[in-house]
């Protein structure tokens, strides 16, 4: 007789293709084996598998989903719900006050100090600190992340609740990049928002003496703006916006170099993407999040950090013969998707055992 599986249900808000929705994706995919895995999509969604069970709510806001919620939770009874949203997170610190039995796993995707600069909330400080240090696990994606959650919210370093967990390459591309290609092709892959910080990239590029072509892959409130801003420094012979693609892959295996503009960042996947077929990223040193944890600097990439260092990265990163095959090899080991995992059972399994 087999035993009967730990039930899991995952929360998620949407299951589009930012980065938060992938490891969603990914972890009900792989922790099934394990687990009996339970999906609930609050909007509406294509998403299938028939080897877990999901529910679609068809809510376009999350507080219209609670007592459908509420009702699954009572139906499926779990022995954890899991969420990577930050108001769901909210939710199921909520939750516990009714149901303290059921192990609750609150995945962060943002810097704390820094989430609400590009986005308003009106929960005051005290509610969210008190409700999302009820879950009984909460994870971080990187060492920035860790740490200012930690000042932000004033909690011991030493509290056992909290981990850190960097994200998976979560898909494995065969072909890469052999650093054979004549042009100097640059790309950067993001929603084109103000956080992702296209704007001092773009105004870094001013003046740099370089024939290039820069591909940007995503779409956001700032594609008007950006694209005017491209015209007005004369730069829209060199840069192409290319809206959203299903497979980047091909793009990027012909680019030289990424580009990650960004000001805050949870553990960014299109980083991994990017070193996994050995193609070198420039990052920004004042920024916060798991992208300097990932960048050796002059292994695998640059950390930048001002215009003038920005220029100069660009122009040594395109002449330089990369070792691509290390920079492979080097982000499989670091973070190939077992070893992810793993760090997610363990966690899963010792709460269940305690």
């Amino acid at each position: 007789m087999s035993l009967k599986k730990p039930k899991v249900i995952f929360i998620t808000p949407t299951l589009g293709k930012g980065g938060a929705e992938k490891n969603i994706k990914f972890l009900v995919e792989n922790l099934n084996k394990d687990y009996d895995i339970v999906l609930i999509i609050q909007d509406n969604s294509n998403y299938k598998n028939n080897s877990i069970k999901i529910y679609i709510l068809n809510k376009k806001r999350f507080i219209f989903s609670i007592i459908k919620i509420l009702g699954l939770i009572k139906k499926e009874n779990p022995d954890i719900i899991f969420s990577s949203s930050f108001h769901v997170n909210l939710f199921l610190g909520a939750f516990k006050f009714f149901r303290s039995k059921t192990t609750t796993i609150a995945r962060e995707t943002n810097i704390p100090s820094q989430r609400f600069k590009y986005s308003k909330t009106i929960v005051p400080l005290f509610l969210k600190k008190y409700f999302l240090l009820k879950n009984d696990i909460i994870i971080c994606q990187s060492n920035d992340m860790f740490e200012d959650f930690i000042k932000y919210y004033s909690v011991d370093k030493n509290n056992n609740s909290l981990h850190i967990i960097n994200n998976p390459i979560i898909r494995k591309s065969n072909n890469f990049n052999q650093n054979k290609l004549l042009d100097n092709n640059l790309i950067s892959i993001g929603s084109l928002t103000p956080k992702k910080g296209y704007e001092r990239v773009f105004n870094n590029l001013k003046g740099l003496n370089l024939d290039y072509k820069y591909n940007i892959i995503g779409t956001g409130n700032q594609l008007n703006y950006l694209k005017k801003l491209v015209y007005d420094l004369e730069l829209d012979n060199k840069i192409s916006f290319l809206g959203i693609k299903n497979d980047v892959y091909p793009l990027l295996i012909k680019s030289k170099l990424f580009i990650l503009g960004s000001y805050i960042e949870g553990f960014p996947n299109v980083i991994l993407e990017s070193l996994s077929v050995g193609i070198p990223c420039i990052v920004f040193k004042d920024s916060l999040g798991g992208h300097k944890e990932i960048i050796i600097d002059g292994f695998n990439g640059y950390i930048c950090s001002d215009k003038m260092d920005f220029q100069n990265k660009i122009l040594l990163s395109l002449k330089r013969k990369w070792d691509c095959s290390s920079i492979i090899s080097d982000v499989y080991e670091r973070f190939n998707k077992d070893k992810i995992l793993n760090q997610y059972k363990k966690i899963i399994n010792d709460k269940l055992i305690h």
